[in-house]
């Protein structure tokens, strides 16, 4: 059964510093200082409390829930925990009083968008390397 929490930082950030850094094959830093930017950082857990994904976000202006960072331990992808994941972090979006939740993807990053078109995102803007997606909650 996946559960959503909060995260305690002095309990939760080793671990999803180094899952970001080993994921995103950046430096531990670079995850620290996007973890301690963002307004909250939700964690996906599954199998008594034990973490498999994490998402920070910040509230910007015109009520949006922004994404900045979404991450999932490589050996739970595919098994459908992101898709039950969707409902609850929508749920959670509205309930913070945000109208379109978004973020940028790596143009390169095929399957991710794949999976953020099949839940309704929509590209909105092109960049060099990325492309901001937004949904309508």
């Amino acid at each position: 059964m996946v559960e959503v929490r909060t995260r305690i930082p002095e309990k939760d950030d080793s671990h999803i510093i180094a899952m970001g850094a080993a994921i995103f094959g950046v430096d531990a830093g670079l995850i620290k200082n996007r973890l301690n930017q963002a307004e909250e950082v939700l964690l996906v857990c599954e199998d008594q409390d034990k973490i498999v994904g994490f998402l920070s976000y910040r509230l910007k202006e015109k009520n949006e829930f922004f994404i900045d960072m979404v991450a999932f331990d490589p050996f739970y992808q595919g098994r459908g925990i992101a898709q039950s994941f969707l409902p609850t972090l929508l749920e959670y979006a509205k309930d913070k009083g945000a109208l379109t939740i978004g973020g940028m993807v790596y143009k390169k990053n095929e399957r991710v968008l794949k999976l953020f078109k099949h839940w309704g995102f929509r590209i909105k803007r092109y960049y060099v390397d990325t492309v901001y997606i937004e949904k309508v909650i």
